[in-house]
């Protein structure tokens, strides 16, 4: 589907369609597919913001929602953190502007790092999404890609 976002919030499906469960899962355009995230999280950001063109409040869904499942499990930690890696690549890359939804993101992150902390351990281990996909070193991972600042405050600098 070419707006997914849509239907998934007509049908109060946004954790679902961010989560990458069926029908809602983005594969890269390709023929040949690894499943490498639980979803093609930058065709989702991209999707999100297109639609808000249309559709207003559709980033302040998507943002709420995220801000909520952080606290939902180990998964929806990493889960978020990945979205908010990504938003943080594709403002920088100048294809979506967050200008106007800094205070929400900043406060994803505030809120991302108290729970980064709190699910230490579990990121550690491998993570299984409902699709199937694992993530066998999630912490890692939130190592390697965070900002200095990020790592300043979960203190591994």
């Amino acid at each position: 589907m070419e707006f997914d976002f849509l239907y998934a919030r007509n049908n109060g499906e946004i954790k679902e369609y961010l989560r990458g469960d069926e029908p809602y899962r983005k594969r890269p355009e390709t023929d040949f597919y690894i499943p490498y995230e639980p979803t093609e999280i930058i065709s989702v950001v991209k999707e999100v913001f297109a639609c808000e063109k249309n559709i207003n409040g559709s980033v302040d869904i998507f943002l709420y929602t995220i801000y909520e499942i952080i606290e939902d499990s180990a998964m929806e930690t990493y889960l978020v953190f990945d979205y908010l890696w990504m938003i943080k690549y594709a403002r920088g890359r100048g294809w979506i502007n967050v200008e106007k939804y800094e205070t929400r993101i900043e406060a994803i992150e505030r809120k991302l790092i108290k729970y980064i902390k709190i699910y230490e351990a579990n990121l550690k281990e491998k993570i299984v999404f409902p699709n199937g996909w694992e993530q066998v070193d999630a912490w890692d991972d939130i190592v390697t890609r965070c900002d200095d600042r990020m790592k300043k405050s979960l203190n591994i600098l």
